[in-house]
């Protein structure tokens, strides 16, 4: 998947309580992403607004310790919202 405000791969990140997670920067992206890991893939998942993300609609979605990262990253390298 590619974030279409940056233009770069959506990558997992770790945060040492909450597990993986990834950030993406716009309203779409989101929306299209949800979509997607509630009716296609069925990946659980809760969402956090930073401030930073607030004027563009974005959220950092986090997956918790027991994902597999690399399955989930390999669905999300899959993705094309184009």
């Amino acid at each position: 998947m590619i974030d279409s405000v940056t233009g770069k791969l959506v990558v997992l990140f770790n945060d040492d309580e909450f597990g993986p997670y990834i950030r993406l920067r716009c309203y779409e992206d989101a929306m299209g992403l949800e979509e997607l890991f509630d009716g296609v893939y069925h990946i659980p998942y809760w969402t956090r607004k930073t401030k930073e993300l607030l004027e563009s609609g974005g959220n950092e979605y986090y997956f918790g310790c027991a994902v597999d990262v690399a399955k989930l990253q390999a669905i999300l390298d899959s993705i094309d919202l184009s």
